[in-house]
C-alpha cells in the first residue's frame, strides 16, 4: 500500500504526482491497459491513486514516456518506505523502456550516472542488442530483492554475418561499434548479442536461391557455415577491442519454430515487399527443396557449435539458449510456441519467460560480483 502518512510536505503527494508525469506517467494510458480496472468501472481520475496505492506493488504494466525522462528527480524523491519507493521506480523505469521511442534514446548512448542510478533502486541493468529474437530478452523478473533492467537494442533483420561490413548498407555493425565506442566501454554492463538464427536458416535459403540450388546439400551447408561465422567473428573481434571481451555474452540461434507446412508463408513474410515479389519469391521458393524442420534444426545446431567454438577463440562468454528450448523428439519443444504451434518464426514470449530469467540470472553470475550490480544508496 501506499504510505500516506510517511509522505508530507515538502515532498508530499503532489510533488510525487508532479514528478510521475514528468516520467509520462498517463491516468489515461494506466488505465487503457488494466482491463479489470475498467470493466470495474474505474474512471480515469482514480487510476493514479490506485497505480500508487497497488499498481506498483502489484507489478502491472504502466504506460510511460521514453527512458529515462524524469527518472533522475523521480529516484531523489527519497520516499521513507525504500521497499515501496524501489518498486515505484521500477514499474515506472520498465514501462519507460518497453516505449517505442527508448531504442533510439539508447542508441545515442544514456551514460553511466543513468546506469548507476538504475542499480542505486535495485536494477540489474543489461543490453540485448540483435535480430527481432533479441526482444525475447526483454524480461523485468525479480531476483531476489533486485530486478532485471533491460536495454534492447533491436537491429531488425540483420545478418550476423554482414556485421563486418560496415560500409554496407544496413550498418548495423558500425552502429553497433560506434556505440561501443561512444557508451559501451565506459559502463560496466552486460552486453548480450543475439544474432545468427537468419544467417543458419533464412540466409541459407538465400544462399540457395542467389547460386541457382534446388536442393540443400549439407556438404554446401558447412562450407556456407563456416564462411558466415568467419565474418561474424570479424566483427566479434571488433566489438571485443572496443567494449572488452569480458562485457559480451555471445547467445546461439534459438530452435527453429516454423512447421514446414507454414515455412514458405514464414519466410514470404519475414520479407515482405509488394504483392507482387511476394508472389515471386513464393514461387521460386515452391520449386525448392526446403529442409524439413528437422534439417533445419541440425542446421542451426551445427551453427551453434561452430559459434561456441569461435567464442571459446575470441574470449566473449557463450550463451547457449538452443537446447533449454528442445523437447525430448529433438525438436524445438511444443510448449515455447505457445498458441501459434510452428506458424510463426519466433518462440512465444510468453512460454520462453522461465528459461531466459534463469539464462540472463546465469549471466550476472557468470560476472562473479559485477561491478556496481549492488545498491550504493
Amino acid at each position: 500500500m501506499f504510505p500516506t502518512t510517511e509522505v508530507r510536505e515538502p515532498r508530499g503527494w503532489q510533488e510525487l504526482v508532479g514528478r510521475l508525469h514528468a516520467c509520462g506517467f498517463s491516468e489515461a494510458a494506466y488505465l487503457a491497459e488494466q482491463d479489470d480496472l475498467r470493466r470495474a468501472g474505474l474512471e480515469p481520475a482514480a487510476a493514479l491513486s490506485h497505480f500508487l496505492r497497488r499498481g506498483a506493488d502489484e507489478g502491472r504494466f504502466v504506460p510511460c514516456g521514453p527512458f529515462p525522462d524524469g527518472l533522475r528527480a523521480l529516484a531523489d524523491l527519497r520516499l521513507p518506505n525504500r521497499d515501496y519507493a524501489r518498486k515505484l521506480f521500477r514499474a515506472i523505469c520498465v514501462g519507460q523502456l518497453r516505449h517505442d521511442d527508448t531504442p533510439g534514446r539508447l542508441w545515442r548512448g544514456v551514460g553511466a550516472p543513468v546506469i548507476g542510478m538504475i542499480r542505486e533502486q535495485g536494477g540489474l541493468p543489461y543490453f540485448a542488442i540483435g535480430d527481432s529474437h533479441a526482444l525475447h530478452y526483454f524480461r523485468t523478473a525479480w531476483i531476489g530483492d533486485k530486478w532485471l533492467a533491460p536495454m534492447v537494442m533491436p537491429c531488425h533483420g540483420a545478418i550476423a554475418a554482414s556485421l563486418a561490413d560496415l560500409g554496407g548498407k544496413a550498418r548495423f555493425g558500425l552502429n553497433i561499434l560506434r556505440w561501443a565506442e561512444a557508451e559501451a566501454k565506459h559502463l560496466d554492463v552486460p552486453i548480450l548479442l543475439k544474432f545468427g538464427g537468419i544467417d543458419a536458416e533464412f540466409g541459407w535459403i538465400r544462399h540457395m536461391l542467389r547460386n541457382g540450388m534446388k536442393r540443400s546439400c549439407w556438404l554446401a551447408f558447412e562450407t556456407y557455415c563456416q564462411d558466415a561465422l568467419t565474418q561474424y567473428g570479424r566483427f566479434l573481434a571488433m566489438l571485443a577491442d572496443i567494449a572488452g571481451a569480458e562485457h559480451l555474452w555471445i547467445c546461439s540461434a534459438f530452435p527453429s519454430a516454423l512447421r514446414d507446412d507454414a515455412w514458405i508463408a514464414g519466410f514470404v513474410d519475414a520479407h515482405s515487399d509488394t504483392p507482387e515479389r511476394n508472389r515471386t519469391l513464393a514461387e521460386k521458393l515452391a520449386g525448392l527443396e526446403i529442409p524439413s524442420l528437422a534439417e533445419r534444426t541440425a542446421m542451426r545446431k551445427h551453427y551453434n557449435a561452430g559459434l561456441q567454438a569461435l567464442c571459446g577463440a575470441l574470449g566473449p562468454r557463450f550463451i547457449d539458449d538452443f537446447s533449454p528450448f528442445m523437447g525430448s523428439d529433438g525438436l524445438v519443444g511444443a510448449r515455447f510456441l505457445g498458441a501459434h504451434g510452428g506458424s510463426d518464426r519466433h518462440l512465444d514470449i510468453s512460454a520462453s519467460e522461465g528459461v531466459l530469467v534463469t539464462i540472463i540470472e546465469t549471466v550476472f553470475a557468470d560476472a562473479g560480483g559485477w561491478r556496481g550490480s549492488e545498491p550504493t544508496g
